[in-house]
């Protein structure tokens, strides 16, 4: 604001204008204060966007993806077993190779070990079907309880 108005030819200041002490402890407490304000403000936008994964592709190329948009994916696929009941994954990318951590809750009496075969083979095809390299998910099954059935449901 100073440099604009000493390129017009006028003399102003914002602190005349603003009813503040003219010392320059309660000025250099403002702009901390800004300052603080400011960095509060990044550290917010940042934590909110979304985390994105390099996945590498035919050698050469690779691509970056929503990780929210490849465990979607993934949790729809685990969740279409007729035995499952529920499920959350997280992926993540090691020397850009996607990696997965898959959680299922099963139905009472449900076969696990069948299961975790058929999870980990279902995870591994829909992701290479989109040409999406794979490593072997990490695959952790809960069989329900009756009791608990009504929780996941």
């Amino acid at each position: 604001m100073q440099l604009f108005a000493a390129s017009s030819g006028h003399r102003t200041s914002p602190w005349r204008y603003l009813d503040l002490s003219h010392s320059h402890l309660v000025r250099a407490l403002l702009l901390a204060g800004g300052m603080i304000a400011l960095a509060l403000v990044i550290v917010l936008e940042l934590r909110r966007r979304e985390n994105l994964i390099a996945v590498s592709v035919a050698g050469s190329g690779s691509v970056v993806l929503p990780s929210a948009a490849v465990e979607r994916l993934l949790e729809h696929a685990v969740v279409a077993h007729t035995e499952v009941v529920a499920a959350r994954v997280q992926v993540t990318t090691h020397d850009g190779r996607l990696a997965a951590g898959i959680w299922a809750a099963l139905r009472p009496g449900a076969d696990a070990e069948k299961i975790e075969t058929d999870v980990r083979r279902e995870a591994t095809d829909v992701l290479g079907r989109m040409g999406f390299p794979l490593d072997g998910p990490q695959v952790r099954l809960k069989v329900l309880r009756v009791r608990e059935l009504r929780k996941y449901l």
